[in-house]
């Protein structure tokens, strides 16, 4: 059995991911503090998120509305403001679309700094029950911020909006998720591992990169590296492989080991 020492002092040179992390249901979540305060100054306000995941088709409930879809459920991963509950990351949107109760679509989100004000989610259906590499790439500028949705290496989504409202630099993040967003339960998703970037908009190439060398990322920026290996059950610690030591704590989330080595496409 691999050690946090082991992945640690080895980590470029490990085997495929072959451990998931198993979500399933609004209580389960990983939570980890994270003093992050937002800046004036637009290149401190860049950031990538990742994470290799595979979403389930499972049967769900309490659906809701949301852009004339009907779907119940957001998955993702980012910094959230646990006072203004505002968040900021890269999420999946499950969407049932034909009123059984069980999601048939899955298609990537971004989501900047609230909630309330989700952006138009990508028309790619990454598909259920496969591994799928899944980035956001945000960028900021001085009245506007955008972002890239890449689906293994590819990009496949681009939004560029303005500031107004909520998005101002007043706020900060105390925290990151790696967590549904709202609605229902339901929607077992697997996730082998998590990646954030500080100050760093990922280019194409080093996203192409990383999704075929999941066990040897890009250094630079890097600010969290969450890997299913390296998540201890008895302590219900994921720990932090980045070095900075923003270990997470696990809330009813199993760690599970794979019958195939994680690859985009590839099933359990």
């Amino acid at each position: 059995m691999l050690t946090l020492q082991d992945l640690l002092r080895t980590r470029t040179t490990q085997p495929p991911l072959n451990k998931a992390m198993y979500f399933s249901g609004t209580s389960s979540y990983i939570e980890g503090s994270f003093s992050l305060s937002w800046s004036a100054t637009p290149e401190l306000n860049n950031y990538t998120f990742c994470m290799y995941v595979y979403p389930r088709k499972t049967p769900m409930s309490g659906w809701s509305s949301h852009i004339g879809r009907r779907d119940i459920y957001f998955f993702g991963v980012g910094f959230y403001n646990s006072s203004k509950s505002q968040y900021t990351g890269i999420a999946l949107e499950f969407i049932d679309t034909n009123g059984d109760d069980v999601p048939e679509e899955v298609h990537p989100l971004g989501f900047y700094m609230n909630v309330d004000e989700w952006d138009t989610p990508s028309p790619i259906n990454i598909g259920l029950e496969q591994w799928t590499f899944l980035c956001g790439v945000f960028n900021s500028w001085t009245n506007a911020v955008g972002y890239n949705v890449l689906i293994n290496g590819t990009k496949t989504t681009s939004v560029v909006r303005g500031w107004g409202g909520i998005h101002t630099w007043s706020g900060y993040a105390d925290k990151y998720r790696v967590a549904p967003q709202m609605y229902g339960s339901g929607a077992g998703v697997y996730v082998a591992s998590v990646l954030i970037y500080r100050k760093r908009a990922l280019t194409l190439q080093e996203v192409a990169y990383i999704a075929q060398n999941s066990n040897n990322p890009i250094r630079d920026g890097l600010v969290l590296w969450l890997d299913a290996r390296a998540c201890d059950t008895s302590k219900n610690i994921c720990y932090d492989l980045s070095g900075n030591n923003n270990h997470g704590t696990m809330y009813n989330v199993q760690i599970v080991s794979l019958s195939n080595p994680v690859r985009a496409g590839g099933s359990l």
